[in-house]
């Protein structure tokens, strides 16, 4: 049986959950005839960032693992892990550095990770570059995911690497997904946040108190439920005020690995989503559930350039944004043609999405 250690963030974010289990289920669904079932073993980041990426300590960790459970690879995603951590002794978000990965003696695969910036954040550094091109080096397979990512890293080092969809866009079991509409209105619409502690990266979202307000009342005026995919999610200036999918005090409960089949159904429940996350754009994708995109983060609005959702984005850098998305939400609720549009753009980027991860997988099995 082959056993697989999957490198993520675990039971604090609804949408790097459904990346994490959407990799194990689409590696399920591709399982040659004459293989047995993965052994999956949850290997947390938290474990790393408690020690701030504490270098002796990571060695230690991939040492025991190997030796312990004696594991046939290394699964690193999904998620957005490539993102600066000055903090941090390896200066990234993972744990890799070049002393760290010569202990490991497994294949390395990289699974459509993607690179987290931030408007008004400061990016990957020299260091983590290195780490990451160390990392690069390392791996029998590499990938980032389909939201500029891939543009970024060839900037920055110009090595070859294979684009896929983020896992949460790709469900690989048909009962995963909402049957098409032909009209939203009258309709449930979800809001889901994005929400940082950080006053810098809450400043680079434009969290100004007038946009905020301006938000407050696009969920009033369309009567839009939260749907907090992080405790920090609650924080959301007028979020104690609005009625949430999830409430807070549910929320650990709902936010642990193991229920992620529940959280997923949520969507289910709804008609339309505005979204200001990066999982809160894709997943809704992915379950055929039609959406609009506030960007507030640089890759929203790079993935709905790359891949024909833009019509469906609005970027909260532009003067007129709110104005802007107010009727791009009456267009959906109402205008026959505007949703249609969009489940034909779904209709036409998802068989790409699901033939790439289908051959991602085939390359990953062919390595245990």
């Amino acid at each position: 049986m082959p056993k697989i250690l999957q490198l993520g963030s675990y039971d604090k974010n609804i949408g790097d959950n459904i990346a994490l289990f959407n990799i194990r289920d689409a590696m399920e669904c591709t399982r040659p005839k004459d293989r047995d079932v993965i052994e999956w073993l949850n290997l947390d980041l938290s474990a790393f960032h408690q020690k701030k990426n504490d270098i002796e300590f990571s060695i230690q960790v991939f040492k025991e693992l190997q030796e312990k459970h004696e594991p046939s690879m290394l699964l690193i995603g999904g998620g957005g892990l490539f993102e600066e951590q000055l903090s941090f002794e390896s200066n990234w978000k993972l744990p890799f550095t070049k002393d760290v990965l010569k202990e490991i003696k497994i294949p390395i695969v990289v699974f459509s990770v993607g690179i987290n910036y931030f408007y008004n954040f400061p990016e990957l550094d020299q260091k983590a570059i290195q780490e990451m091109m160390n990392l690069h080096s390392a791996s029998a397979l590499f990938s980032l995911r389909n939201d500029g990512s891939g543009e970024i890293f060839d900037n920055m080092c110009g090595l070859n690497f294979e684009e896929l969809p983020d896992p949460g866009l790709v469900f690989a079991r048909t009962n995963n997904i909402k049957e098409k509409r032909d009209t939203v209105f009258p309709s449930r619409g979800l809001y889901q946040p994005a929400w940082n502690n950080s006053v810098v990266q809450k400043m680079g979202r434009r969290y100004t108190d007038e946009n905020l307000e301006f938000l407050r009342k696009i969920c009033l005026n369309h009567e839009l439920e939260f749907f907090c995919h992080t405790l920090k999610d609650y924080n959301h200036v007028y979020s104690r005020r609005s009625p949430h999918v999830i409430p807070k005090k549910l929320f650990s409960l709902v936010c642990e690995f193991k229920n992620i089949l529940r959280a997923t159904d949520l969507y289910h429940e709804y008609d339309y989503s505005v979204a200001l996350r990066g999982h809160g754009q894709l997943i809704p994708i992915g379950i055929n559930l039609p959406s609009l995109y506030l960007s507030t983060q640089p890759k929203i609005i790079q993935f709905a350039l790359k891949n024909g959702f833009e019509d469906y984005t609005v970027d909260i850098r532009e003067k007129d944004w709110f104005e802007t998305l107010n009727e791009k939400i009456k267009l959906l609720k109402n205008d026959k043609n505007f949703l249609n549009e969009w489940y034909s753009i779904r209709d036409q980027v998802l068989p790409v999405y699901k033939y790439q991860m289908v051959d991602f997988c085939k390359k990953t099995w062919e390595l245990l």
